[in-house]
């Protein structure tokens, strides 16, 4: 069936990033991106996406953790901690010991899943909170997957913006956004300017950077970052990348 391999790959690629496969399973992975240079972009392609709403996470919840918003805005952090341990303990004992799932070694997950409650929360009650404070409603979309509208809302965001450099914490995402968009040409003229501004503010810039560069053919540029790179870094390069250079 048409699309059934590219679901089949999307799948694999995405519990290889969440470290759900067996040790066979991930030397298949190993094997196809250094054999199979598609396969190789699918990883490159989602490593991006991945590594971007992680990063994502992580500043939503540097900002909810621990002052919050504004009092009287929305229910405070640690009344939805109480509300999500009072449904967790609600479910144990509905459903009985036998069939609940392991709880993860540490705290996380929980703190994750209760932050970006707050966050929709942030979202419903003030648009205003969260569009100058939490980020714009452009977050909402990629986090949950929605690349292709994240995209468009965060180019006119930054189309709109007087001075790019003032949106800097935004570049990283619309670099990865339209270096690979979903069923479409990369926009790399955008994806360049954007990752640019971005390099000195987020670790992985660099290494996107380096392959818009080279997708747009400017190798002289890529070549001079690339001398910039650790040899680690070099090696998350998908393999094409790497012979251009």
């Amino acid at each position: 069936m048409p699309g059934q391999n590219n679901d089949s790959d999307h799948q694999l690629i995405s519990r290889f990033f969440e470290k759900e496969l067996s040790a066979e399973e991930e030397r298949t992975v190993d094997k196809r991106i250094q054999a199979e240079p598609a396969f190789a972009e699918k990883v490159a392609h989602f490593m991006a996406l991945h590594r971007g709403a992680r990063e994502l996470q992580k500043e939503e919840l540097e900002k909810l953790y621990p002052s919050g918003p504004p009092a009287g805005r929305r229910l405070p952090w640690w009344l939805w901690t109480g509300l999500a341990l009072t449904l967790a303990l609600a479910l144990y004992l509905f459903f009985g010991k036998g069939q609940m799932p392991v709880p993860p070694p540490s705290g996380q997950p929980i703190a994750l899943q209760t932050g970006l409650a707050a966050h929709e929360e942030a979202r419903r009650q003030d648009p205003e909170y969260f569009a100058t404070t939490m980020g714009g409603d452009w977050k909402a979309d990629y986090r949950a997957g929605r690349y292709a509208k994240a995209r468009q809302k965060l180019n006119a965001e930054l189309d709109a913006s007087d001075n790019l450099a003032n949106k800097s914490r935004f570049c990283y995402y619309a670099g990865l956004l339209n270096l690979y968009p979903e069923d479409e040409p990369a926009d790399l003229d955008r994806a360049i300017t954007c990752l640019e501004i971005a390099q000195k503010e987020k670790e992985d810039a660099p290494l996107y950077l380096l392959i818009a560069y080279v997708q747009a053919g400017q190798l002289e540029k890529a070549r001079a970052l690339a001398a910039e790179l650790s040899a680690e870094q070099m090696e998350g390069l998908p393999p094409k990348v790497r012979q251009a250079l």
